[in-house]
């Protein structure tokens, strides 16, 4: 059924932006290497980051988040996870809704943040993510595991922007929105 496979498509945004395969080696991190400007705490906007993966569904879709996504960045780089992503969206004249609950911790011991780049690896990683998915009010499921709680740190995979109280993540599908807390 298309519907389904558009489901699944959906949920895709949260698996690129998230992946625990890396290929960094860990080891000492000289301070040169991580930049000044992301040392602290930070909180992602993550409605805003609903709202993109409900673009993906299509242009009449929404998305919604509550809870946080806290990063702080210091000797190591931790993420907390205690969010809520919503999204709804109309395909070939069928509801469909999805709805993620993510919890958890992932952290790095050697992540390197230079000249807007962001890699390392996530060695430790808790997380986990519940998806469900409806079709017009009826439960589908949702085999595609749409996020591990990992940031694909491999080289290359995420740029970084940062001035000030502001930053962001960019991945192939979505761009992290962070506000210094």
């Amino acid at each position: 059924m298309r519907v389904k496979a558009l489901l699944l498509v959906a949920a895709l945004p949260f698996i690129a932006s998230c992946n625990a395969a890396t290929s960094v080696t860990p080891g000492g991190v000289a301070a040169a290497d991580r930049d000044a400007c992301l040392i602290g705490t930070w909180k992602v906007d993550v409605t805003d980051m609903a709202r993109q993966g409900a673009a993906q569904i299509n242009a009449g879709a929404t998305g919604t988040g509550s809870g946080t996504v806290t990063l702080v960045f210091g000797d190591h780089m931790a993420i907390k996870y205690d969010t809520v992503i919503d999204m709804n969206g109309t395909v070939n004249g069928q509801t469909m809704v999805l709805k993620s609950t993510i919890t958890g911790d992932a952290s790095s011991t050697d992540w390197v943040a230079k000249d807007g780049d962001l890699s390392g690896t996530m060695s430790a990683n808790t997380v986990t993510a519940k998806t469900a998915g409806t079709i017009d009010g009826k439960d589908v499921p949702v085999t595609v595991k749409p996020f591990d709680g990992a940031l694909d740190l491999a080289p290359g995979a995420l740029g970084y922007t940062c001035s000030g109280n502001k930053a962001t993540f960019t991945t192939p599908t979505l761009t992290w929105r962070l506000t210094k807390a």
